[in-house]
């Protein structure tokens, strides 16, 4: 049976290769989120992903504010989130710690590295 990671992406291109990535193993069913209010209101309505993978760079609400609202969803709690930042933002990543975050991936990436970031998370 496939797992379920909930894409919160508003880059199209970015989505239609992670979508890529991880359907190619399929592994995973991508659900997406084009921005927070979407990926909360899916949450609310009852949705359980294995993970979440949350860009840095989505526009509608703060980084820190998304990944709070989303681990006080009872059902989400536990699950890994997985932080895309480019280079840039990495560097301001750093500098603030994202509380509630499990890891961080960088922009541009590698399928593998996506991957194996799965496995380590997911078990």
């Amino acid at each position: 049976m496939a797992r379920s990671a909930l894409l919160v992406e508003d880059s199209t291109l970015m989505t239609r290769m992670i979508s890529i990535a991880l359907n190619a193993s399929e592994e995973y069913a991508i659900i997406q989120a084009e921005d927070s209010m979407e990926a909360i209101t899916k949450l609310e309505r009852g949705l359980i992903p294995s993970l979440v993978i949350l860009d840095v760079c989505i526009s509608d609400i703060n980084k820190m504010s998304l990944v709070r609202k989303i681990r006080e969803v009872s059902s989400c709690r536990d699950i890994p989130i997985i932080i895309l930042a480019s280079e840039y933002d990495s560097v301001e990543i750093k500098k603030e710690e994202i509380p509630g975050a499990t890891c961080r991936l960088g922009k541009p990436f590698k399928v593998i590295e996506l991957h194996e970031t799965l496995k380590s998370l997911i078990h």
